[in-house]
Formats: structure tokens, sequence, C-alpha cells
């Protein structure tokens, strides 16, 4: 959001807020994207079996079938076996704002 130094800016701010927003706007807008042409996937469920996922997707969008990609899927996961995402603890007033401020999406989502 700057070039160069910054100073008096919250970051944390900024982040919840534009979240915020992105996840007001597309829940009020959800509803105009027709029928079999969204699929919600949690971000857990891609992470703990990304191949069934992938499948539910092609399934729920009536996409190709999935067998003409799925080796190739799988090679590809193979390479990522070894992948390590990053990790990030909240501090607790961290955690506090994001269980407050998102908590119509954590509602929402049922985590």
């Amino acid at each position: 959001y700057a070039l160069g130094a910054y100073k008096d800016i919250d970051i944390n701010e900024i982040i919840v807020e534009t979240y915020s927003k992105m996840m007001d706007r597309y829940l009020a807008e959800k509803k105009f994207i027709p029928e079999g042409n969204l699929v919600e996937l949690a971000y857990d469920d891609m992470l703990k079996s990304p191949l069934d996922s992938m499948k539910r997707v092609y399934r729920s969008l009536e996409l190709d079938d999935f067998k003409v990609i799925e080796n190739k899927m799988k090679a590809y996961l193979g390479k990522q076996k070894d992948f390590v995402g990053l990790k990030h603890e909240l501090t607790i007033e961290e955690k506090t704002i994001v269980a407050e401020r998102f908590l119509p999406y954590i509602e929402h989502w049922k985590y």
C-alpha cells in the first residue's frame, strides 16, 4: 500500500477492513451467480484432500470428465508433497479482533 517509509498506519486495521468489505460484498452478491456456477471450498478441506476437493469442484460445476486431468493433478500434488505453509501465530489481541470483526463470516461458514 506504500512506496518508501510510512508511519502512523495501522496495517492490521487495513487488512481487517479490506477483508470485511470483500466478504460483505461477496455474501451480498453471490446470490446473483447462477445455480451451478459457484463452489465454495473450505481452505482446510483443500489442504487435507486436494484431489477430492478438485473432484468435487469438477462435479459441482459439471466440468469435463475429471479423469482427463486426474493424473496431471496427482503429478503436481506429488511435486508439492514437501510444501510447508507459513506459520503465523496471532497475538491474543489479534485473535480477539478477528473473533469480533469476522463473527458474521465465522457464523456463515460455521468455523
